[in-house]
């Protein structure tokens, strides 16, 4: 388990894969990060910009 995860006060974001509903990805308290960058073929995309 990843310590504070599901904590009231902490931030979670999850990617979920809707057919299934299965989590693909979870991010837990991503707070403290300068950016978040998801790459999917050549795009990048700035997950906190």
């Amino acid at each position: 388990t990843t310590p504070g995860a599901g904590d009231a006060g902490t931030d979670e974001a999850f990617v979920i894969y809707r057919p299934t509903g299965q989590i693909l990805w979870a991010l837990v308290d991503g707070a403290g990060e300068g950016s978040i960058e998801l790459q999917i073929g050549g795009a990048v995309y700035d997950l906190l910009g």
